[in-house]
């Protein structure tokens, strides 16, 4: 995937990952609607974070 990223609709993966997440108990499962993991969790918040999701949220705290 090395020189690939444009590959990639961030947007797209970004969503998919967010279908995963179990509001009540606030993580992450490796598909919508299955248990939610620590595991799934820590590469759901990994994912989020390569995609830029939330970037410009964090950049708006920076600049305050």
């Amino acid at each position: 995937m090395i020189d690939r990223l444009h590959w990639i609709d961030k947007s797209k993966v970004a969503a998919w990952i967010l279908t995963c997440q179990d509001a009540e108990s606030g993580g992450f499962a490796d598909r919508k609607g299955h248990p939610v993991d620590v595991f799934h969790t820590l590469f759901a918040i990994t994912g989020l974070s390569l995609v830029g999701f939330g970037k410009d949220v964090l950049e708006e705290i920076d600049a305050t």
